[in-house]
């Protein structure tokens, strides 16, 4: 949990009754860190994917303000069985990819922001992100934006079928 997190709550949506994560930050935050709530809100929310977290809502309470999340069943640092690593890769890295052609950089992929949501690996705590990064890649690299995605192509080499690549 961040020094900026006061606590994460379980709790059920008020109007669609579904569950979710109330990820709640400290009441004192400074200007810098109320910020950085807003951007992390903003730019996950403006991120519709099934890779990414969905943001459902936002406030602000006496204890300070929250996001409204979507639950998780896990992180990936809780895997114990990797054979499923082709499936954590492929669903990170289409996150990612799509993050990245909106113009989001995460800037804090680590295992504890991956979250397991609704059967799929998610990212999630943009809080660090850079919105309106078109690319941080150098100029003159080529970056790939094609329609496909990375777990399907992964498919398509059969290494999520276990088969390995062709």
């Amino acid at each position: 949990m961040s020094p900026l997190t006061e606590r994460i709550w379980r709790a059920e949506h008020e109007h669609s009754g579904r569950r979710v994560a109330v990820k709640i930050f400290r009441r004192s935050l400074r200007a810098g860190d109320l910020a950085r709530f807003q951007r992390e809100v903003r730019a996950i929310a403006a991120l519709h994917h099934p890779c990414v977290v969905k943001v459902l809502d936002a406030g602000a309470s006496p204890s300070g303000p929250y996001p409204v999340m979507e639950e998780a069943s896990g992180t990936l640092t809780t895997v114990e069985d990797w054979d499923g690593l082709a499936e954590v890769l492929g669903d990170v890295l289409d996150g990612l990819s799509h993050a990245h052609v909106r113009g989001v950089v995460h800037r804090d992929l680590k295992p504890s922001n991956i979250l397991r949501c609704e059967g799929r690996w998610k990212l999630a705590d943009f809080g660090l992100a850079w919105p309106g990064v078109s690319s941080s890649a150098p100029a003159g690299t080529r970056c790939s934006r094609s329609s496909s995605s990375v777990a399907e192509r992964l498919r398509e080499r059969r290494l999520l079928e276990g088969s390995g690549p062709q």
